[in-house]
């Protein structure tokens, strides 16, 4: 955190803060240096990954799903039925990452997936 300095010539107190405010948001902005790439044919694959993205932050997410995506199956995700599988894939890991693959299992049902 900054120290206030109340000073004239340093500015007021409340700048100060606002501009240490606007560093941090603006650091936590930039892209990460240990994302990682996600490689893997499908459709869908995109729509995965911002949802993770979303929960777990970009670095976490691109993780998780090279974990999941290279442990889980070779052939590309397609179709609904796709989605419901990965997402049950999803769904055994426990904690934000089971919350996700429930939400992903949600939108599979509602795209005609069949359980």
């Amino acid at each position: 955190m900054t120290a206030v300095r109340a000073d004239a010539a340093a500015g007021s107190p409340r700048s100060e803060v606002q501009a240490a405010i606007r560093s941090d948001v603006e650091s936590s902005r930039a892209p990460s240096s240990q994302s990682q790439a996600v490689h893997y044919p499908g459709a869908i694959v995109p729509f995965i990954h911002e949802r993770l993205t979303k929960a777990l932050g970009p670095a976490r997410a691109s993780e998780v799903m090279n974990e999941r995506l290279t442990t889980w199956r070779p052939r590309p995700l397609e179709t609904a039925q796709d989605l419901l599988e990965f997402a049950n894939h999803l769904m055994r890991c426990g904690g934000l990452i089971q919350a996700v693959g429930r939400s992903l299992k949600v939108q599979a049902l509602l795209r005609g997936a069949a359980e």
